[in-house]
This record gives C-alpha cells, sequence and structure tokens, in this order.
C-alpha cells in the first residue's frame, strides 16, 4: 500500500456539541416528587386565570349571536386545567390516530 503524498493534518476536534453542564432539574422543579406539583408548576394558577379570563371575553362577544344562555356558558379554571391535561396526554399518546369518542 502506498502512503497518501498529503498525509491528514492532526486538528482539534470542533467545540460543536460538547456539554460542559449535564442538563438536570432546576430551581423549584428540583424538589418536587408528586405529579401534581409537577403539573402546577408547569401550567401555572396565572397561566390558568389568563385563559379563563380571555375565554371569558371571547364568550361575551359571540354571546348576542345565540338566544340560548346553554349554548355560551362561561368556563372555569378547573375545565381549562382539565383540557390542558386532555391535550397533553393526547399528545403523549399520539392522539391523531385515536378517536374523539375513545
Amino acid at each position: 500500500m502506498e502512503m497518501a503524498e498529503n498525509p491528514f493534518k492532526k486538528t482539534k476536534r470542533a467545540p460543536n456539541n460538547i456539554y460542559i453542564h449535564i442538563p438536570a432539574v432546576i430551581g423549584q422543579a428540583k424538589d418536587l416528587t408528586d405529579i401534581l406539583d409537577i403539573w402546577k408548576c408547569l401550567i401555572t394558577d396565572r397561566i390558568t386565570e389568563s385563559i379563563v379570563e380571555e375565554t371569558h371575553n371571547y364568550i361575551c362577544s359571540v354571546n348576542p349571536n345565540y338566544s340560548r344562555s346553554r349554548d355560551t356558558r362561561e368556563t372555569i379554571g378547573t375545565e381549562i386545567k382539565a383540557l390542558l391535561g386532555l391535550l397533553y396526554l393526547a399528545g403523549i399518546y399520539h392522539g391523531n390516530k385515536v378517536n374523539l369518542e375513545e
């Protein structure tokens, strides 16, 4: 076998993809062990209240379009939390392959 005329030069590895710090949970979420506490850390009451307020504003704006009051009923924070939880679970379990009735 012949040697190459121009051998490869030894160079330093580019500093890409070199992790100095290992990713870890930080802040107040570090000590949480209960799944509900972790969920409350992700979706705070302030976020839920903001969604409820904006939903209420939208319902008030479309209320004149409906004759029955049950068609535009106000929502509460518990319903929003349940909806967000269902959307989260649908994303985990690939909900696009599941019927809404399931």
